[in-house]
This record gives structure tokens, sequence and C-alpha cells, in this order.
């Protein structure tokens, strides 16, 4: 490192100066010998001191440089982590209860609330895997951000279709029929062009939900073990 050639070249300079003073003052020397081991022991002690100094701040940097990188790492964990249990909720309560289901696009309702995550992920946080370690992660986490943003896209376009089309059409049929209403009555008004559609908005949703925790998964464990193994005294998430 450039700090440690520093400290070399500090190294080297000391001692052609001893050297140079020692030539330049050896007629002083000649005529006081007692002078120079003193002299020479000051010199010393100073330089063992400001070189002391300069590890002790060396290693404080290094130290400094290692916490902020794993600080780093980790935020970028915590919000892949955040991410897959927004969406695992979603599909743990919204999903399969009906995953099996032949009318799932039916009966999978809205969400009641946002899907926002909570935490910002940003992959320009893992930019000290560029000097050291995987340097591809920072670029898989980015494209986790991505298809993530692309599946909340999926859920919303299915829900706005729902909304505006599934229900409305379906509560049209349903009056008459009340509880004693089946599949076939909810569905009867709803042309086979609304029906396809609406399965293809519910398939595609599901199938892009399953990817998206799983890709998130593997990227945050592969994130965990590259820290580890770069600090491995480390407290990676």
């Amino acid at each position: 490192m450039k700090t440690d050639q520093y400290f070399v070249f500090s190294i080297v300079i000391f001692l052609l100066g001893v050297i140079t003073g020692v030539t330049f003052f050896c007629g002083f020397f000649d005529n006081n010998p007692g002078a120079l081991l003193p002299a020479f022991a000051t010199l010393i002690a100073a330089f063992l001191g400001a070189g002391t100094a300069f590890l002790l701040q060396n290693q404080k940097e290094k130290r400094k440089e290692i916490d902020e990188n794993v600080a780093h790492g980790n935020e970028v964990i915590a919000a892949l982590q955040n991410r897959i249990n927004l969406l695992a909720g979603y599909r743990g309560k919204f999903i399969e209860p009906h995953r099996h289901n032949e009318f799932r696009w039916l009966e999978i309702r809205l969400p009641q609330y946002k899907l926002r995550p909570s935490i910002d992920l940003n992959p320009t946080d893992l930019r000290f895997l560029w000097k050291k370690g995987d340097v591809t992660l920072p670029t898989r986490v980015a494209e986790q951000k991505t298809i993530f943003e692309v599946v909340i896209d999926l859920i919303k376009t299915r829900s706005d279709f729902y909304k505006n089309v599934v229900i409305p059409t379906v509560d049209s049929v349903l009056i008459p029929y009340g509880a004693n209403a089946s599949y076939e009555h909810a569905t009867s008004a709803m042309t086979n062009q609304q029906k396809e559609e609406i399965k293809l908005h519910t398939d595609n949703m599901i199938d892009n939900i399953d990817d998206v925790i799983e890709s998130h998964l593997e990227v945050a464990r592969e994130l965990t073990k590259e820290i580890k193994s770069i600090y491995p005294n480390s407290r990676a998430c």
C-alpha cells in the first residue's frame, strides 16, 4: 500500500540524514566523543516514537476502512432481506392459500397496503469489492434492484386489472346468486379475453415473485460469504 511505501521511504531518508549529519559533524564528535551516543540515542528514540505513532495511525485507518466496508456490505444485505420479507409476506398471505386453485386468478385478492421497502438498496455501497473480492457482486445487486422493481410493477398491473375489470364484472353477476354463487356464475359475464388476461397477469406475478425471492436469497448468501472471506473477523449479516 502507498502508506507502507511512505513509511519505508521515511526510514531511508532518516538513515541518509544520520549519515550526512555524522559526516558533516565528525570533527565535533572527534573533539567531543561523549556527545555521540546521547545524540544518536535521541535521534533513534524520536524516530521510533514517530514510527510507532505512524503505525498506530495506519492500523487505525485500516480498521476504519474495514468497519466501513463491512457496514456498507451489511446494509446491502439488510436491504435484500427487507425485500425478501416484503415479497414473502405478500406471497404467504395472498398467494399460498390459492396457489394450486384452478381459479386462483379470481381468488387472489388485492393487497391492502403498498409493497414498499423500508431500506434503500444502494449497489454502489459495494464499491470496495472493485478493489478486492468478487467484482461481479455489485452488478448482480444492481440487477436484483431492477428485477424487484419489475415484480412490483407486475403486482400493480395485475391489481389494477383486477380492480378495474374483474371486480366490477363479477359483482354485477353475483347479485342475483348471493351466497350460492359458483365460480362459473362469478365469471360468466367475463369475456374469454378478459379471463386470459387476468390469468396471464396472475401467473406472471406468481412466477416472478418466486424467482425474485430465490435470486435475492442467493445474492445475499454470496455477499455474506464474500465479506466473511475478505474480512474473516467481521460480523457480516
